[in-house]
């Protein structure tokens, strides 16, 4: 690790290749990678960037990845650490909706806070997606990904 750099959460995106033989082969070198179900050409790595850019340039299939870059500055994408918690936590932990029978109390918009549960801590804003309100966290503000359907009781509006 040089001097001054430090470890955070990078996007890398590849042609002809899927992610997850590429996290592999990061991850038998020690680095930290996320993978996202259904997104075979999306990477979150999770060191340094002259780590990575070493990897990029001296292995075969780093030659084939790129950052994905911000729209304002052109600089590679960084994901704060709390956002990629979030992200991964909503990825490993959702699974079917839960269906409640009262009313929520939470309208769409709120800003709130997963209270219990296997997304407990996760903030995001409530929205509708196909009839059902969900929790949407912003990953970084290049992906956002909404939650299954959590019951009202489980949310604090913040």
């Amino acid at each position: 690790m040089k001097e001054g750099e430090s470890i955070e959460w990078y996007v890398l995106t590849m042609r002809y290749l899927r992610a997850t033989a590429v996290a592999q082969e990061m991850s038998e070198e020690g680095v930290e990678c996320f993978v996202p179900p259904k997104i075979t050409n999306m990477l979150f790595v999770h060191s340094t960037r002259s780590r990575i850019d070493f990897f990029r340039t001296y292995r075969k299939t780093g030659q084939l990845m790129t950052y994905m870059r911000s729209r304002m500055d052109s600089q590679p994408l960084v994901v704060p650490d709390m956002d990629m918690r979030y992200f991964m936590m909503i990825c490993d932990g959702c699974d079917a909706p839960i269906i409640m029978e009262e009313r929520p109390k939470v309208k769409l918009g709120d800003r709130v806070r997963v209270i219990s549960g296997p997304l407990t801590g996760i903030e995001g804003n409530v929205v509708r997606i196909s009839k059902s309100k969900r929790v949407l966290i912003s990953v970084g503000d290049f992906v956002w990904v909404a939650t299954g359907y959590i019951p009202p009781d489980m949310l604090k509006v913040i």
